[in-house]
């Protein structure tokens, strides 16, 4: 049996990547894809493996950079840190720096990614202290290079967790939004 979940789409103008957390048993976690025509043709009914390693790769995200896609991914809380690599558009993947690309001493989680054109910004969960996590944000150069000497606290108000955060880019200015948890049991969308 094969579990496949925690799937995510973005597209080059002509065709659509989708990649997924594919969790067969016996075997690490890891990322798989496949492309969609415009037209709904898939091009890999079951889709190729992007990225089976070491450690289990859980939460990908990805978007398109004009030339190629970049999919990050977390570990699930195993090693400490955000991975990440391209793939070309017709599926050839190309590691960035060995697929970690920021370290944090901390468990991360559910990652999501956003091109402005000239950067990526990666927020993503961070469990920082017992008991708590945090959103946490990065910027990377083209070359998926983290710019950054530590990771952004995004998630400042004092909250219990938060958590599965989104990114995106206004042509200004780039927005983290994220669920918070307050008290144990009040729920909050914040950004």
């Amino acid at each position: 049996y094969e579990y496949e979940k925690n799937a995510r789409v973005a597209s080059d103008g002509e065709n659509f990547c989708v990649v997924w957390q594919s969790d067969p048993l016996g075997s690490p976690i890891g990322i798989n894809g496949t492309f969609v025509s415009k037209s709904g043709d898939v091009s890999h009914p079951d889709g190729i493996q992007i990225f089976l390693g070491p450690h289990s790769a859980s939460t990908p995200d990805l978007c398109f950079d004009g030339s190629r896609y970049f999919i990050v991914w977390c570990d699930g809380g195993y090693t400490l840190g955000v991975y990440g690599l391209f793939l070309s558009t017709d599926g050839t993947p190309s590691p960035v720096n060995g697929e970690l690309i920021l370290f944090m001493d901390c468990s991360t989680y559910t990652p999501a990614v956003c091109w402005n054109g000239e950067l990526f910004y990666i927020a993503f969960a961070g469990f920082i202290s017992v008991h708590q996590t945090k959103i946490v944000g990065a910027r990377f150069n083209h070359l998926g290079e983290c710019l950054d000497q530590e990771a952004v606290l995004l998630s400042t108000a004092p909250i219990q967790d938060a958590y599965s955060p989104d990114v995106c880019w206004d042509g200004n200015n780039f927005l983290a939004s994220f669920g918070a948890t307050y008290l144990y049991d009040n729920y909050k969308i914040m950004a």
